[in-house]
């Protein structure tokens, strides 16, 4: 019997992401390079202030692409990324225009915004001007121009068509899609534990997708750590669509002395066939064993003093 499991990748159907998807991006990058260009040029404090908003304004425009590729159902992450690639450049370019004419208007130059827009040589010429004369200062005095200020924009440009493609994809990474029902799977975080052993040999047979090694580790409380959790993506209508990420969990303490758990990705989405799925059903309904203290000792436990 084969025990090893086949990682779910999407079908790369588009779905109605065809036009979602570009609609979205486009107005996600328009609407948002306003918003970012009238907050760059009222702000009354550059530095670190502007590296903050360059990456929310990056990342909210991928953001929203991604949750309308979700939500049209679009299973193609490479057109997703392909139409963030675009979007990255139109919003680079909107904010620019914006920029400029919320600048000029601020200091009483009447310019047309619509004029800027279909004028890229003008637009252009009105950066290098910016440039040469500065338009903030630091806190040693001075205006920033010229090479420093070069310097500045073209981290300004790698943040935005970075990260708008770079979180294209959020909404759909480690989601299921059942095909037959046309519909995302449900996904049921924490569904169950497994203890962690002192054989490292099953850890890797778990990360390729080996169930027997799986069924050789104890099911514990939901709430034990260190330990294995297993999130389900299950189609709620049909019930058949069934897959399984397996994660490492970990018990870190914080300055506070309070705990808190990280993760990391152990398997990759692995799809569940029907003899699959009751396996893992099996595991989850198996009565968890309390993890003793030798197994997992508490993380912020001390050695008594001598």
């Amino acid at each position: 019997m084969d025990t090893k499991l086949a990682v779910y990748q999407h079908s790369g159907r588009l779905g109605g992401g065809v036009v979602a998807v570009p609609v979205a991006a486009v107005v996600s990058a328009v609407v948002l390079s306003f918003a970012y260009a009238y907050a760059d040029v009222y702000s009354p404090i550059a530095g670190y202030v502007s590296v903050i908003l360059v990456l929310l304004f990056g990342g909210a425009t991928g953001v929203c692409i991604s949750y309308a590729a979700r939500y049209a159902k679009c299973r193609n992450t490479r057109f997703v990324i392909g139409v963030a690639v675009l979007a990255g450049l139109l919003a680079f370019y909107t904010q620019w225009v914006v920029f400029l004419f919320a600048y000029f208007q601020r200091g009483g130059v009447d310019v047309s915004l619509t004029g800027l827009f279909v004028r890229p040589g003008a637009v252009w010429n009105l950066v290098k001007l910016v440039n040469e004369n500065g338009w903030y200062s630091l806190r040693s005095g001075g205006n920033v121009t010229g090479t420093v200020l070069w310097v500045f924009w073209a981290i300004e440009f790698l943040i935005i068509v970075i990260s708008i493609p770079l979180l294209s994809t959020y909404a759909l990474t480690d989601r299921v899609f059942c095909e037959r029902c046309e519909a995302w799977c449900t996904r049921h975080e924490n569904h169950f534990r497994l203890g962690l052993g002192d054989d490292t040999d099953l850890l890797v047979k778990i990360n390729e997708g080996d169930l027997d090694a799986m069924e050789k580790l104890p099911t514990v409380p939901a709430g034990a750590a260190p330990a294995l959790r297993v999130d389900l993506h299950r189609c709620d209508t049909c019930r058949d669509t069934a897959a399984m990420l397996v994660k490492l969990v970990t018990p870190t303490r914080e300055k506070d002395g309070s705990t808190k758990e990280e993760e990391r990705e152990l398997t990759p989405c692995y799809l569940l066939d029907a003899e699959q799925r009751q396996r893992i059903e099996a595991l989850a309904d198996r009565p968890p064993v309390e993890p003793s203290e030798t197994e997992n000792p508490p993380v912020d436990s001390e050695p008594e003093p001598a």
